[in-house]
């Protein structure tokens, strides 16, 4: 494998995804040193949704994250040839993902050697790895239009900006324990946050489950069989239209039940659960609290960015009361629950993988109104972007 000096590559990338920092990579394994040129393609002018300084920025964000050395990242709306010849490269490296992307791409380069001829010989064709050989810019915006997680195609800071930019949502998960209040700071949080003049919605998880229990469609009727055929026919309500979700829970949690079982109940009720999330997040503008018990055992929290609050309660007796939970329910549950401390931390290792996140402790006293405030104005801080949507500060 030949080597070389200092390789150019060209992108528009609105925004970069791990396909393009997966061929920096690579081309960064056969250079002494890359130049990363953010380029303004001429079909494209106009159509950008992020400026070229924005583009710049980001890429060099999700460059640091590869961690390799002598990598620079610049941007230019002059000819590439040009940025060759000032940056002093030996060699342009192209990323194809099939073949017609190849013969498109030979035939652009073709242009740039009518240009300057030296070229030829020196520009390295890189097929993309399989796992992205489908992901590109516009796919990915395309599926945060829809709505679609692409938390496999992008970073977690770039899904982020997405979802602000394009859809005008800032997430942040609300979790903890049961019985210790976290529906209620969620719902409390989101009622100060609109009296700052912020939208903001609560989407429950297990609200969500709930409707899918008894959702009138043939989807959801074979969750129901399925169900059943877990755990039997007496799991079915309403003419097998329902479950009886207090003994699907004590079920779950049984020590009995293998975990096997819970993985099957899992894949069958999880992409439904996706598809009553994205139902429900669909038109939301503003802060959008996903609250949910489990987001940290089910490795979830890319779902808000890695933001989250680990709500923890100073008084879990009157929760429990006031949710009917007993005792020995509790206690079964929190045989497979983590405790606030265990969630934070893995939200916290979660976050700092990602490179984006932050995670708050809150501890949930009642009628505590000053910390629930101080809480508003913390999540509130944690989106400054927001100003430019039209909202209140």
């Amino acid at each position: 494998m030949e080597s070389y000096r200092c390789g150019l590559v060209a992108l528009s990338a609105d925004p970069i995804t791990f396909g393009h920092m997966d061929l920096i990579a690579r081309a960064k394994e056969r250079c002494t040193s890359v130049v990363v040129l953010i380029a303004d393609n001429d079909m494209k002018r106009g159509e950008y949704l992020f400026s070229l300084p924005e583009r710049v920025r980001i890429a060099t964000r999700a460059v640091a994250q590869l961690g390799l050395s002598d990598i620079r990242v610049i941007g230019s709306g002059g000819l590439l040839v040009d940025t060759y010849l000032r940056e002093g490269c030996d060699v342009l490296f192209r990323g194809i993902r099939d073949h017609e992307d190849e013969r498109y791409e030979s035939r652009q380069m073709q242009l740039h050697t009518l240009i300057l001829p030296d070229l030829v010989g020196h520009i390295v064709f890189l097929e993309s790895r399989e796992e992205y050989r489908l992901v590109s810019s516009s796919l990915v915006k395309a599926f945060v239009r829809s709505g679609i997680d692409v938390s496999s195609f992008v970073p977690s800071f770039v899904k982020q900006l997405l979802e602000e930019r394009i859809c005008g949502q800032y997430k942040i998960a609300v979790t903890g324990c049961q019985a210790h209040g976290k529906t209620y700071v969620a719902e409390q949080l989101a009622r100060r946050l609109r009296a700052r003049g912020v939208s903001a919605h609560v989407i429950g998880i297990d609200a969500l489950s709930r409707e899918l229990y008894g959702e009138d469609s043939p989807g959801a009727q074979f969750v129901r069989d399925g169900i059943a055929g877990f755990f039997g026919e007496e799991m079915l309500i309403d003419g097998r239209k329902n479950v009886r979700r207090d003994v699907l829970k004590r079920r779950i949690f049984a020590s009995e039940t293998k975990s096997e079982e819970r993985e099957l109940l899992h894949r069958l009720v999880a992409p439904h659960i996706d598809r009553l999330y994205r139902e429900a997040v669909s038109g939301k503008r503003g802060i959008v609290l996903v609250e949910w018990a489990q987001l940290a055992e089910m490795k979830l929290s890319h779902w808000t960015n890695h933001h989250s609050i680990v709500v923890s309660g100073a008084d879990p007796e009157v929760f429990r009361s006031t949710r009917a939970i007993s005792s020995e329910d509790a206690e079964t549950m929190s045989r497979f629950q983590w405790n606030a401390e265990e969630k934070a931390q893995s939200l916290y290792d979660m976050a700092s993988l990602a490179g984006n996140g932050t995670v708050i402790r809150f501890v949930n006293r009642i009628g505590d109104a000053a910390s629930l405030d101080s809480l508003a104005h913390s999540v509130r801080e944690l989106f400054p972007s927001l100003r430019y949507e039209g909202m209140a500060s």
